[in-house]
């Protein structure tokens, strides 16, 4: 009977690493994924000094049915001009 390998095995042996020598990632670094992984966001955005709501909302947007893209636009568009006094 032939042995089957284990997903993480045969991926390991494929990329060339021993998935038995260890935890690759640092244990500050797990704990940092496990906080931005509850926040939704990546590290590299967890971390950044420079991360404004505004990208936010454009990653919501992005994320949106095309219908409900036009839709948002739309209404920050009146919102914009409202706010401005142009209507």
């Amino acid at each position: 009977m032939r042995e089957v390998a284990k997903p993480n095995d045969a991926l390991a042996e494929v990329g060339g690493v021993n998935v038995h020598a260890g935890a690759a990632v640092p244990r500050r670094d797990r704990q940092l994924l496990k906080v931005a992984k509850g926040f939704g966001l990546s590290v590299g955005r967890l971390l950044d000094d420079n991360f404004d709501e505004i990208d936010e909302v454009s990653a919501y947007m992005r994320q949106l049915p095309e219908m409900e893209q036009e839709v948002a636009t739309a209404v920050l568009r009146m919102l914009h001009d409202y706010a401005t006094g142009e209507i």
